[in-house]
């Protein structure tokens, strides 16, 4: 039987594809000799900073000066709680992003790569360095990499400022999780690109995603995909099938409306 994978009402008010996105290694989970970092941070039952982990390695790294300079600004771990540091030697700069009291599982995995992504825009060229030791599919560096990948969307193609794709730094996601890449490129990666499909598609301005551009655009998206059947409804298809609001909707514009569904045959029969 055929699975419906996805349908779209198509109104002028949809979108394109994510274009200034880093690209994002795995890597092992060795400490770096320098450059910028992101690392995370555990508070105990009481609130108070753990100085163990990653963040214990880091911190003997710099010869204790990061300790010193987290207990010098008051930070504690706590949730999503986020505190930047330069010039702690041999780092240029590290961004120490809070976990709270745990437990550290798949959403804590995804906020902090999302928190990472969202410091460090990637504006000065440099390579992000996330530091992540736990392994696994429910709190492994995909999981990181997904919530990255997630916080650093951007749509600002029409802005005079924009960030041009070429200049901005990579990421390196250091972790013991050695299938972390190979879980990532078949399942996350894909959900991820999905994902930023669909904002892109809902930031987009009227005057450039309309109906028919926007079947264009889904075509594209979905060329080399297999197992996949695009059905496209126009005006004389949804008066047959007497879809009137969509026809009484689509009459208000200039563009005329359509129907898109894509149908996914990848389940057998």
């Amino acid at each position: 039987m055929n699975r419906l994978f996805f349908l779209f009402l198509v109104l002028p008010c949809l979108a394109s594809v994510a274009e200034a996105q880093r690209s994002i290694e795995f890597s092992s989970d060795e400490i770096p000799d320098g450059g910028v970092l992101a690392v995370p941070a555990l508070a105990d039952e009481a609130g108070e900073l753990l100085l163990d982990g990653v963040l214990a390695n880091v911190d003997a790294r710099t010869g204790g000066r990061l300790a010193e300079a987290l207990a010098e600004a008051g930070f504690s771990g706590a949730d999503e709680a986020t505190l930047t540091l330069y010039g702690i030697e041999p780092f240029s700069r590290i961004d120490v992003i809070g976990l709270g009291a745990g437990p550290v599982d798949r959403p804590a995995a995804e906020d902090f790569g999302g928190l990472a992504a969202g410091l460090n825009d990637g504006s000065r060229g440099d390579t992000l360095q996330l530091l992540w030791n736990e392994a696994g599919p429910e709190a492994g560096a995909d999981r990181v990499a997904f919530g990255f990948r997630l916080g650093d969307y951007r749509f600002d193609r029409y802005q005079s400022d924009r960030l041009d794709p070429e200049t901005r730094g990579k990421v390196h996601i250091l972790s013991p999780d050695e299938e972390a890449d190979e879980r990532f490129e078949d399942d996350l990666g894909h959900l991820a690109d999905a994902i930023l499909l669909a904002r892109d598609l809902a930031s987009e301005p009227a005057n450039v995603l309309y109906p028919a551009s926007f079947v264009a655009r889904i075509r594209d998206a979905f060329e080399d995909v297999d197992d996949i059947r695009i059905r496209v409804l126009d005006e004389e298809d949804l008066e047959r099938l007497g879809m009137g609001a969509h026809l009484g909707v689509g009459s208000g514009s200039s563009r005329p409306p359509r129907l898109l569904i894509i149908e996914y045959d990848g389940g057998g029969r």
